[in-house]
């Protein structure tokens, strides 16, 4: 038998707390906080505790509302982000009959990883011989879309060299009067 006093305390009841948290790649892994039952049902029940996987870490809340959000660090989800990026992730949590009654948001901030680069960096010219050359740089960047390089030509008083998006080098050193 449903008993409608307790539905209707159950229904005047919110949770409060801290219901948000922030982590920052690389740096900080962990955030915790603690939630309330509050309002006319607060005497009703405990929240439902567990641990729940999120897109970014996990969360774990225990019956008093007690939470700790751990971010998964190594995650190339996590590493894929960019310096200016901030995601969220969200979990319900619940009390009493397992109803969501209310959002943990966890901020998920961005850092911007170095990029590695590779490939023909180095030949062996003669000042004395007008030298062509060319090469391929690959760039390693573990942050989402930033694997590029910058298109640009320089000309200086010993030749030219150009890059291309891609990596391809091309480049012309002038021979020196002996």
């Amino acid at each position: 038998m449903i008993n409608l006093e307790h539905v209707r305390r159950m229904a005047l009841t919110q949770i409060s707390g801290t219901l948000a948290g922030s982590v920052k790649e690389d740096l900080t892994f962990k955030a915790n906080g603690t939630v309330f039952i509050t309002g006319a049902g607060s005497t009703v029940g405990t929240f439902d505790s567990g641990v729940f996987p999120g897109v970014y870490g996990t969360l774990t809340i225990d019956a008093n509302g007690a939470w700790s959000y751990a971010l998964n660090n190594s995650s190339y989800l996590v590493q894929g982000l960019t310096g200016n990026a901030e995601v969220h992730d969200q979990f319900g949590i619940s009390w009493g009959f397992g109803f969501t009654r209310g959002v943990i948001d966890i901020i998920v901030q961005g850092a911007n990883d170095p990029a590695t680069i590779e490939g023909d960096l180095a030949q062996s010219l003669s000042v004395f011989l007008s030298t062509s050359f060319s090469g391929k740089l690959d760039i390693f960047d573990p942050d989402i879309g930033e694997k590029q390089f910058v298109s640009t030509t320089k000309t200086g008083k010993f030749g030219t060299f150009a890059l291309d998006i891609k990596g391809a080098v091309v480049g012309h050193l002038l021979a020196m009067a002996s």
